[in-house]
């Protein structure tokens, strides 16, 4: 049976933007270490042999094998033979409508994707359609902007459309599967048990039984909860109205919507975003756990960093937005939240695994910095008072710190950086770059500060990547070197000692280079800033 129709909405009312597209060929090796991709990304392998490993799954890879991977996967491609191998690879963005009127239109970058990973169903349609737009890519890239859009989007069509039939494999791949279609299938209002059970190729009721077993609740309560956890989400976080979000999550009925709605929550749509009540907070990400802390809020649960104070369910999560979803969902269950946080690079897998529990809201961690996110989670739990009274503090606490450093060190430039295989990553005015280049006003080289020059907007640049043989580019001052362990240090330590080009940088040549912890420096959030701050204080008053 052909379900050509469930993944027939995901690229409506999308605008597609093609990055780029750039061949890799004549070398042995891409990719031999993980790596995490930022925009969707398709492969197309075209010579030789190779293992691919997605999120911890491992994939052989021959001619014409494909993969796509949203933002956030983590891979790595190893090849399997000494011979060449030639891969295309094809970066895009997908953009959403949010809002329309007659006058505008608002997109929003959309990072999901009905399939990722391998794609099993690759015919000789796509092939041609992915071999056509590299060639006329390669004649004109300056038209890469309007003229591929279509090529693109036929041939994501055609790839969902071969996707689009009854799943086979595991228990466990077929609740994951229909898990993903209803999160993204969610607002059609067509969804019944006998079409969840066609998609997954059972009969109803064992997929039912399965579904229940699994989730402790049936396909269509599942569904339910999963459309009232994305309505609550829509009335925090925007301002349409309660006929616009309840044709959104799937009911053409406003006042069928709102009864469902009060009965499931204990409030009327309209007051549900009035209420005071200060929630049950889950946070999936130790920065935001830290943010609560610092509005007062002990979250139920949340994943923790060592130097925060204990918590009653500190959970263990992926580290990375790609990295296997290992945590039982009995463990949200007995938390009872009324809303979870989270970084956007888990919002798919968390509301694939625990989208039904509670609404869960994506706190942008690459638009705003620190202050930012501080701002922004208040506004969400009615903290502004408490964030504008710690803002306030901090901002004492960094004119105190700065004329303490200033008072000793009028003018002087600085480089951050943490030690990693193979080279350095250099950090510029956000993340560890940030007590050092806002708070205390250091400039950094005059080589980052080109690179920062070229950002929209300062405070989102995180860190760079560079070879060793580039750090002297960098050259400073003041060295900050992050290390994780003191044979970091030791193996840097012999590092500035032997390397020709390092010794000319000027830090490194007057024994101005300094160790900073990674497990104290790693965290951007409130508490962490603080201490962060206190530190640089107490090391430039020695100096």
């Amino acid at each position: 049976m052909n379900n050509s129709d469930n993944f027939e909405c995901f690229l409506k009312d999308t605008l597609l933007e093609i990055l780029e597209i750039k061949e890799l060929s004549n070398s042995i090796n891409y990719y031999p270490n993980p790596h995490i991709v930022n925009n969707h990304t398709l492969f197309y392998f075209t010579k030789g042999k190779a293992d691919v490993i997605i999120n911890e799954k491992s994939f052989h890879l021959t001619r014409t094998s494909i993969f796509l991977l949203t933002p956030g996967m983590k891979f790595n491609i190893k090849n399997s033979t000494n011979y060449p191998m030639q891969i295309y690879c094809l970066e895009f963005n997908i953009f959403r409508i949010k809002e329309q009127s007659l006058s505008h239109r608002l997109f929003e970058k959309d990072l999901s994707f009905p399939i990722s990973g391998l794609i099993n169903y690759f015919n000789q349609r796509s092939q041609r359609l992915f071999k056509l737009l590299i060639l006329e890519y390669q004649k004109d890239e300056s038209k890469k902007k309007y003229q591929y859009e279509s090529y693109l989007r036929e041939l994501l069509e055609n790839v969902l459309y071969e996707c689009s039939m009854p799943v086979q494999g595991t228990p466990e791949d077929i609740f994951s599967f229909i898990s993903s279609y209803i999160q993204n299938n969610f607002h059609k209002n067509n969804i019944k048990l006998e079409k969840l059970a066609a998609i997954s190729g059972l009969h109803p009721t064992y997929f039912s039984q399965l579904f229940k077993s699994k989730m402790n609740k049936s396909p269509i309560d599942f569904l339910n909860q999963v459309r009232m956890n994305k309505a609550k989400e829509l009335l925090i976080n925007s301002n349409q109205t309660v006929r616009e979000i309840a044709h959104q999550v799937g009911y053409q009925d406003e006042f069928y919507f709102s009864r469902r709605f009060k009965k499931n929550s204990g409030y009327a749509p309209t007051l549900y975003k009035k209420r005071k009540k200060v929630q049950n907070i889950i946070s999936l990400s130790f920065p935001y756990t830290e943010h609560l802390f610092a509005l007062d809020i002990v979250p139920v649960a949340g994943q923790i960093h060592p130097s925060l104070p204990n918590m009653p369910n500190p959970l263990s999560l992926p580290y990375h937005g790609a990295d296997p979803w290992g945590i039982k969902r009995q463990v949200f269950v007995e938390s009872k939240p009324d809303l979870i946080l989270c970084k956007e690079n888990v919002v798919k897998q968390a509301r694939e695994n625990i989208g039904d529990i509670a609404p869960i809201i994506p706190i942008s961690w690459t638009h705003k910095d620190m202050i930012g996110h501080l701002k922004e989670i208040a506004e969400i739990v009615d903290k502004n008072s408490t964030a504008k009274n710690w803002i306030d503090l901090h901002e004492k606490k960094v004119e105190d710190a700065y004329k303490t450093i200033k008072s000793r060190i009028s003018e002087a430039t600085v480089t951050v950086c943490q030690f990693v295989q193979n080279g350095f990553r250099i950090y510029g005015t956000r993340n560890i770059g940030h007590v050092f280049y806002r708070s205390l006003q250091f400039s950094p080289s005059e080589r980052l500060q080109m690179e920062i020059d070229k950002k929209n907007v300062n405070k989102t640049f995180n860190w760079m990547m560079i070879p060793t043989n580039q750090l002297i580019q960098y050259d400073s001052d003041f060295l900050f070197v992050v290390v994780k362990s003191l044979d970091e240090e030791r193996a840097v330590r012999e590092l500035f000692d032997t390397n020709p080009s390092l010794l000319r940088f000027s830090a490194i040549k007057q024994k101005r280079y300094y160790f900073l912890k990674w497990e104290d420096w790693m965290v951007y959030a409130p508490i962490s800033i603080n201490r962060q701050l206190d530190q640089a204080v107490s090391l430039f008053s020695k100096l």
